[in-house]
């Protein structure tokens, strides 16, 4: 038979699990977000690059 410890760590467990759960899916949705984001910066600053690139080179095409 259980003690009492024994049926307190067994109901945490129960009332807890879902509050994890849900913990580690906003934590994995907040990790891709960031993910997302600092791709994007990236992504933003070589557009920016190539896109000063073309601007500068049709700007010496240009009479």
């Amino acid at each position: 038979m259980m003690n009492q410890d024994d049926k307190l760590d067994l109901l945490r467990t129960l009332l807890l699990t879902d509050d994890r759960l849900l913990t580690e899916s906003i934590s994995n949705k907040i990790s891709i977000l960031e993910e997302t984001i600092r791709e994007n910066e990236k992504l933003s600053e070589k557009a920016s690059l190539i896109i000063k690139e073309e601007l500068e080179a049709l700007a010496l095409d240009i009479p």
